[in-house]
């Protein structure tokens, strides 16, 4: 929770980028607090917005690939995260190397964990193109394997039945009728797997996009920087990030690079 945070940032004037998995869609995390903050925002003549590596990989494709749609049905989101370029205690957060009882009791029953940040990706796109949103639900499960996974970060092999991490299945239903999914995968990944997102259409035409994440670091601390210009332009209030346009780089930073002879 980081309402003291924004309360004096914002009240101060000045503008907020945050990282947070919630403030990239805060109406669909928590409604009550969205309104505090873009009353706050407004009042003081600041603006509050949500981006991170999400902005390019997850929030964009998205609203890009329905874009050619003269008709569109439904709207499916997959990924696919290792869990192992994360801290051990984020690791442990995915549920992993858990029992699945454990799992139960320490994931998937607990209010406020990862999986309720991540109902919000089909549920930004599906306000992004202009749907009305009239339920979104999610659960969460533990990815167990029949074979032994090795795991580099706990230098041992997790045995079969035990959990290699989170998956998250969301579904948005909206008033027009279209829906979208989200199937997400934070685990440990099996060798030849790669990070990777990806959005496919059911529509006309019929169409996949999809991001493979080379640099998960550099990319989210990037999005945030180069959406400054976007949020310092931006009317006060809590902007979504679907808002502001596609990222752009830097121009002015970016130099083609020359060889000596």
């Amino acid at each position: 929770m980081n309402w003291s945070a924004y309360h004096r940032l914002l009240g101060a004037g000045i503008n907020v980028i945050c990282h947070g998995s919630e403030s990239y869609f805060p109406q669909g995390a928590d409604a009550d607090l969205a309104h505090k903050i873009d009353a706050l925002a407004k009042k003081n003549n600041s603006t509050f917005t949500g981006t991170g590596i999400w902005d390019f990989s997850r929030i964009w494709p998205g609203i890009l690939v329905a874009g050619p749609c003269t008709e569109l049905r439904s709207m499916k989101h997959y990924s696919l995260t290792n869990a192992e370029l994360a801290n051990e205690r984020m690791m442990r957060a995915y549920g992993v190397d858990m029992t699945q009882a454990d799992f139960a009791e320490k994931v998937t029953a607990v209010p406020g964990q990862l999986g309720e940040l991540y109902k919000g990706i089909p549920a930004h796109v599906m306000h992004a193109l202009g749907y009305t949103i009239t339920k979104v639900t999610e659960r969460r499960e533990p990815v167990l394997s029949d074979q032994p996974v090795w795991c580099g970060t706990l230098n041992r092999s997790l045995e079969p039945g035990t959990s290699l991490g989170l998956r998250i299945i969301a579904s948005v239903e909206t008033q027009e009728g279209p829906t979208a999914t989200a199937h997400v995968e934070l685990r440990i990944l099996s060798p030849g797997e790669t990070e990777h997102m990806m959005w496919t259409v059911d529509g006309r035409p019929a169409s996949k996009i999809r991001v493979d994440r080379a640099d998960g670091v550099h990319s989210s601390a990037a999005c945030m920087v180069n959406r400054i210009p976007d949020v310092i332009a931006a009317a006060p209030g809590v902007r979504l990030l679907s808002e502001l346009g596609p990222l752009r780089p830097p121009l002015t930073r970016i130099r083609p690079s020359t060889s000596s002879s």
